[in-house]
């Protein structure tokens, strides 16, 4: 696709009349759109325009067809696609399922050959969207909340609280395991083994370069390993609850709940949820900022720079190689867009 086509495709004074779009030329870094959903309005309700769609303590977010394609997953079980012009449709909604196959609580969600793959905690399975036919499938899980020895194929297997999934550069996929502290991966012949134990409570995987990063809930921190699953170091975190340290090394800053990961350029962001925060680790030099997030939980408005814009419980993280992260904002129910750098097309 030209540049020219690409330019015509984004423009929002474009696409205004359809929402709000996924790339937006001229928005300086940091500065918070929303894309989905209506603040402080919970709900099922979906509108052509993405702006006036309601969501229910959305969760996760994932991008496909080169960013420029968002999908978001709710916690009534309902999976939502934006399209580039700002306008939103259902492909799933497992509201009110009651089958074998039902997505229940989705939580992490990435996007993987035409179709989507979804930690489900409650369900204990990482589901299989395909986009094509919407058929949801286990892709790892047998519903059973246990943990499984190494060695059987995954979807035969059980799970014990899947909270992210994530692949790794030769394709593999991670599954964090919530409550077996674990990171499980499954290998290109569909079986499940440990890639890394011993874990306090992870929760969320972003992977870049040689370095796998987690979440850990239990221990307030954020963790690097090797592409073997060896820990490396420390990232974030002092292991202690708290919010401090902002300017600072990461490693003696405070976080609160850590959760969802997302790498840009040097940048890891972390939903440092209970501190109603998203923070920014610059991996080159160790300091740690407030990307987004005051503090206070009170909506206070969208096109305000993002660490003066309130957030509330931030959840999934999704970065496009347009420049944009996209941030979930789970008590709002709403989901946030934002230049981390000029946006390149």
């Amino acid at each position: 696709m030209g540049r020219a086509v690409l330019i015509a495709l984004f423009t929002a004074s474009t696409l205004a009349a359809c929402g709000d779009p996924l790339v937006v030329v001229g928005d300086l870094p940091g500065f918070m759109r929303i894309v989905v959903g209506v603040p402080d309005s919970a709900g099922t309700t979906v509108d052509p325009q993405a702006g006036r769609t309601r969501l229910f303590t959305p969760a996760a977010v994932a991008l496909g067809d080169s960013g420029r394609v968002l999908y978001v997953a709710d916690q009534r079980g309902r999976v939502l696609r934006i399209t580039s012009t700002g306008q939103a449709e259902e492909i799933l909604n497992h509201n009110g399922c009651t089958g074998s196959t039902c997505l229940r609580r989705p939580q992490g969600m990435t996007y993987h050959n035409n179709g989507l793959l979804i930690a489900d905690d409650l369900a204990n399975r990482v589901w299989r969207l395909d986009l094509t036919t919407r058929f949801l499938t286990p892709f790892a899980g047998n519903g059973n909340n246990a943990v499984s020895p190494d060695g059987l194929t995954a979807s035969q297997a059980s799970l014990f609280g899947p909270n992210d999934v994530k692949l790794l550069p030769d394709g593999r996929v991670l599954i964090a395991e919530f409550n077996s502290n674990s990171i499980r991966v499954v290998g290109g012949d569909g079986v499940l083994r440990t890639f890394a134990a011993g874990l306090d409570l992870p929760a969320g995987i972003a992977v870049g370069g040689n370095s796998v990063y987690v979440s850990q809930l239990g221990a307030d921190n954020v963790v690097e390993l090797g592409l073997d699953g060896g820990l490396l170091r420390v990232v974030a975190g002092t292991g202690q609850p708290g919010f401090s340290g902002d300017g600072g090394p990461a490693t003696a800053a405070a976080l609160f709940a850590p959760r969802f990961l997302a790498l840009a350029a040097e940048n890891l962001y972390i939903s440092d949820r209970d501190n109603h925060r998203v923070r920014a680790v610059n991996l080159q030099t160790g300091i740690i900022t407030t990307f987004a997030g005051t503090g206070s939980t009170a909506f206070n408005g969208s096109g305000r720079a993002a660490a003066e814009t309130a957030l509330r419980l931030p959840a999934g993280l999704a970065f496009s190689q347009y420049g944009f992260l996209f941030i979930v904002d789970q008590g709002h129910h709403i989901v946030w867009r934002t230049p981390v750098r000029a946006a390149v097309l």
